[in-house]
């Protein structure tokens, strides 16, 4: 029974993917006003159904899946750590990010070189790492830079409590903190070091360049032959019994205190961290998006919805897991919280709007949908509204109301035949900031008419003229206010008399508000 439930999810997760995929090859989701359906009925709940009312197998069993988060950021995300309901993620450039449990806010780390580790004993007392000795400290109120015994380029960060944390690096670096000073560790071993784990202050690994597993027991740091024979990334472990550390070529390697043994991980994409809740629930995240999940027999392949590279994964429990990596990605994991009639649910940030895409499974009875939107101040409204359904055949809807620079947050509500209703997570996505851009008319040359697009960030004042190169005006093609997003006109040779203007250069020039525009167009006849 359990073989087939699985055959069947996987199927219509499949399904879905497909759908997806068709869907974002036809380009952005054109909005409509949906049909708008009978409405709610009074006892319709947004909560799953009680155990009795359950008449479809659909609803009683649940998929897991991994969605974006908006990070605001297209900095490389190298590590993160969290506590609770908090994160905090480290990147390129000095780039901190922090998240209070709603949203993902900067934060000022005081330096600008690539961060590569972050751990911390508690959200007031964190440590993050990076090259030429890096390593500032977070106290509750700011990020402080620390004196260091060493130069070189800092990876990995472990610690037990504030005043007994370690810290890995490039030639052999292993260095010591015990609450007053870092102190250098010989760690006998010239190879780059890259991350750390341990179960305690005596039972410590490290792993690193040229397939290097190092443990420390207290007293001196010992090599291991981990059977490996490329480069480990990342290590992670359960206990003294139970540690795994992964690399390049898919490799995965497992200790189980006495000794290593190689794993076989279905991919040949490089691994570069390894995180779990236990030791039947593990994750390992790497190259080309991959995430893999190990559930105390075999590793299994999850489709993350990205194909950048993943630098990064940590959870604070089971359900409250992220994977950090290239272009500011941060995904969160949904496990056990979806019924799996709902195979795929995205948001997507366009330049003025968010396509939200969702898939369900063919054989789920439902009467329609509703979108639930939580607005950048955390007002809630309802898409098409609080008392009508979109139709149960849209798959996609395409909201522009809403401000670019602001984060939103959606969740699509399932409301089923027979009155019930169940809703997705939230996802969240920012829409970005763009500037004032004005496009190259084309056709360019033309004859006898040509199209000038522009896209406005904000509401404006707007005026679009075309003057000849001496600077003498033409014609004007739009004077007026236009809300944000993208605008076109066509022009058509024609001066402001209605008469074809001469074989020339002509300068269109874009006013926005303060800001101003121009390019050139060729009239060629």
């Amino acid at each position: 029974m359990q073989n087939r439930l699985t055959r069947v999810a996987i199927g219509l997760v499949l399904v879905g993917l497909l759908e997806f995929l068709r869907v974002g090859a036809a380009g952005t989701p054109a909005k409509s006003e949906p049909p708008q359906l009978s409405p709610t009925a009074p006892n319709e709940s947004l909560s799953p159904r009680s155990p009795s009312s359950r008449t479809d197998a659909l609803f009683e069993e649940n998929v897991a899946f991994w969605a974006p988060d908006p990070s605001g950021t297209t900095e490389i995300l190298s590590a993160v750590w969290g506590q609770n309901d908090e994160f905090v993620v480290v990147g390129s450039n000095g780039t901190i990010l922090h998240y209070d449990g709603t949203l993902w806010q900067p934060m000022n780390s005081g330096t600008t070189v690539d961060l590569q580790g972050v751990w911390g004993h508690s959200l007031t007392d964190i440590f993050a790492v990076g090259p030429d000795g890096t390593i500032i400290r977070h106290s509750g109120s700011a990020w402080l830079q620390m004196q260091t015994p060493t130069t070189e380029f800092l990876r990995g960060v472990w610690g037990t409590s504030p005043s007994d944390v370690f810290v890995t690096g490039t030639r052999g670096t292993i260095i010591h903190y015990d609450g007053i000073h870092w102190q250098s560790m010989e760690s006998n071993n010239p190879n780059r070091l890259y991350d750390i784990w341990g179960s305690s202050n005596t039972d410590i690994f490290v792993v690193g360049h040229l397939a290097t597993v190092l443990h420390f027991d207290g007293s001196t740091w010992t090599t291991m032959d981990s059977g490996a024979r490329t480069t480990l990334w990342g290590v992670w472990g359960d206990s003294t019994g139970y540690v795994f550390a992964v690399g390049g070529g898919g490799v995965i390697v497992r200790y189980d205190g006495s000794d290593w043994s190689q794993m076989i991980s279905g991919t040949t994409e490089t691994l570069l961290r390894v995180w779990g809740t236990s030791t039947d629930n593990v994750f390992a995240v790497g190259g080309n998006g991959t995430i893999l999940q190990y559930d105390g027999s075999a590793w299994r392949a999850t489709n993350s919805g990205t194909s950048h590279t993943l630098k990064d994964v940590y959870g604070t429990s089971e359900t409250t897991i992220l994977a950090v990596g290239e272009n500011g990605t941060i995904l969160r994991y949904f496990g056990d919280d979806v019924p799996v009639f709902l195979q795929d649910f995205r948001v997507n940030a366009l330049p003025d709007a968010a396509s939200i895409v969702w898939q369900i499974s063919g054989d789920a009875q439902v009467r329609g949908f509703r979108i639930h939107k939580r607005w950048p101040d955390g007002t809630l409204s309802s898409i098409p509204s609080p008392t009508t359904l979109i139709h149960p055949t849209q798959r996609t809807y395409l909201d522009d109301n809403l401000t670019v620079g602001g984060v939103y947050h959606y969740a699509l509500a399932i409301h089923a035949l027979d009155g019930f209703a169940t809703r997705s997570p939230w996802i969240g996505v920012a829409i970005p900031l763009y500037p004032l851009i004005l496009h190259q008319n084309a056709p360019n040359p033309f004859n006898p008419e040509t199209r000038v697009e522009f896209f406005l960030p904000v509401r404006s004042s707007v005026n679009l003229a075309v003057f000849e190169v001496s600077g003498r005006h033409v014609v004007t093609l739009i004077n007026e206010v236009l809300p944000a997003g993208h605008h076109f006109v066509d022009w058509n040779g024609r001066n402001a008399t209605g008469h074809p203007v001469a074989t020339g250069v002509y300068i269109c020039r874009l006013r926005a508000g303060k800001s101003q525009l121009s390019t050139k167009m060729t009239l060629a006849k």
